[in-house]
């Protein structure tokens, strides 16, 4: 038994509890701290290796303990000098590595040693590294720990480490780069906006840089939550959420449409009417009655945000669209004329 061990046996419980609260106290002198690192037992020192007033060269002292967890609290100091950072990342024990790149900012040489660890905690917070250098995103974006690459997933991404992160096994790290906003390119929205998943698209539907081309292709989806999220999609312009509102069958996803119509109407009607009026599809398909020389944008343009309504009516789902209508702003003559265009317009 050394000294400080036997001294720690023969102390009384109310004598080592002060001395415990010592170590811990932020405003303990850093030479008292010295001393209790040099008599104190493992547990005593393990309190003043955590302590950020503990001064450095006890620090170095304390990182050269056997025990683990002493170390790992010098790791996890928020003042351990840098001059020990990479002798605590050679260290053998998993638990000081996890510590020293949890709490610190590391450089890029270093980080790169952690990305490669055997433990997936260290690989984890070696992801959420401030200085994390590209080809350690690339190799932590195809680590088999979900974890690990969901970490690298939030972060700005070369392409070879996007495209592992969307060819992933596992579904949630697809997710998460789904939601990614930094520059997904094209193809890795197209790719996941296809994904056997449907978690996946949904995440992408939520994702507000996606390109307009790949928000129109999820319009099409099968499942409603993704298509109602397409419909609010900021890139969307008035023509694509009109042509996809045609086709809908499904009540609520229509009347999310036709809310998002109506209030860029009200935004700005003249941008809206600009949009809808290259809508090139011949008017007949759409609606009964007009000459089939003439087009839908041509017929919405004429009839302004009358013709929004009408047009969706077609598709005889008047009573989702009246849902979204019970408090028109429209003038009064507008809905006046919605209602007579409503009397004369049969159901398709």
């Amino acid at each position: 038994m050394n000294t400080s061990e036997s001294r720690s046996h023969t102390m009384s419980n109310s004598e080592r509890a002060e001395r415990i609260r010592l170590a811990m106290a932020s405003n303990t002198p850093p030479s008292m701290l010295s001393s209790l690192a040099k008599e104190g037992d493992d547990e005593l020192c393990r309190y003043v290796a955590s302590n950020k007033a503990t001064p450095s060269e006890t620090l170095f002292e304390l990182a050269r303990k056997e025990w683990f967890q002493i170390r790992a609290a010098v790791a996890g100091n928020k003042n351990c000098p840098k001059e020990l950072h990479d002798g605590l990342i050679a260290d053998s024990h998993k638990e000081v590595r996890r510590s020293l790149t949890q709490s610190h900012d590391l450089y890029r040489d270093q980080v790169a040693t952690l990305a490669s660890d055997v433990d997936c905690d260290v690989r984890y917070h070696a992801a959420s590294q401030r200085f994390i250098d590209e080809e350690s995103k690339v190799l932590l974006a195809g680590d088999p720990e979900a974890k690990v690459a969901m970490a690298v997933a939030r972060l700005r991404l070369p392409d070879q480490a996007i495209k592992k992160l969307v060819d992933h096994q596992n579904c949630l790290v697809r997710e998460a780069i789904a939601e990614n906003e930094l520059g997904l390119p094209l193809s890795a929205q197209e790719r996941l906006a296809t994904d056997k998943q449907v978690d996946v698209v949904l995440a992408l539907s939520l994702n507000k840089k996606i390109d307009r081309a790949v928000v129109v292709q999820l319009l099409d989806c099968a499942d409603n939550n993704v298509r109602v999220n397409a419909f609010c999609h900021p890139s969307l312009a008035a023509v694509d959420v009109l042509r996809a509102a045609l086709k809908e069958k499904i009540p609520h996803v229509l009347t999310t449409a036709i809310s998002i119509l109506k209030r860029r109407s009200e935004r700005d009607l003249d941008n809206t009417l600009e949009s809808i009026s290259t809508l090139n599809e011949p008017l007949n398909t759409m609606l009964p009655g007009p000459a089939p020389s003439s087009t839908l944008g041509e017929w919405l343009l004429n009839h302004r945000l009358v013709g929004i309504f009408q047009a969706c009516q077609a598709i005889d789902l008047k009573n989702s669209i009246e849902e979204t209508m019970n408090n028109p702003t429209t003038t009064n003559s507008t809905s006046q004329e919605l209602g007579m265009r409503r009397a004369q317009t049969p159901r398709l």
